[in-house]
């Protein structure tokens, strides 16, 4: 399975131990083949810095211990002749490198995205799945409700070892 996760889900994993926090787990037993695009790695370094500092060294802990694979943003001629394929011009990149390099799944907390998935399907024609982290545990990792919602309330201290 292959998978690349917006920038909003590993901020969301490295700063809190819920869903985003399991799927960095799944990612991290390669339990699925990550893929990061230069856009997505620039956006969460930038926003942990800026935003979350505390949690920079676990950041770049996850980034070294963690298998994954960079893809290179598109062309810009190629993100100008995308620039209708979702609301948010900034987002046409991260599209365009999850198209690029074949994932199945792209996982993402951001509602332009899951909003428009229907709209995004019928201009790239390919077998891409927009999910949520809640989605992508259920349906993709098997998780029941029951996990979930035990998940969803977790806090670090809940944590073992």
């Amino acid at each position: 399975m292959r998978v690349m996760l917006d920038s909003n889900v590993i901020i969301s994993g490295i700063t809190c131990p819920r869903h985003c926090f399991e799927i960095l787990n799944h990612a991290f037993c390669q339990d699925f083949n990550l893929f990061l695009s230069e856009t997505i790695l620039d956006e969460v370094k930038r926003n942990i810095e800026a935003k979350f500092p505390p949690y920079l060294p676990h950041l770049k802990d996850f980034l070294l211990d963690c298998p994954y694979e960079v893809v290179r943003d598109p062309e810009k001629a190629e993100v100008e002749e995308n620039k209708n394929l979702v609301r948010d011009e900034s987002d046409i990149p991260v599209l365009l490198a999850a198209i690029c390099a074949g994932v199945d799944f792209f996982v993402t907390g951001d509602k332009d995205f899951i909003d428009e998935s229907e709209k995004i399907k019928g201009k790239i024609k390919n077998n891409l799945i927009l999910l949520t982290p809640t989605n992508f545990l259920k349906e993709s990792l098997g998780y029941t409700d029951d996990e979930l919602d035990r998940i969803g309330i977790r806090r670090w201290g809940d944590l073992k070892g």
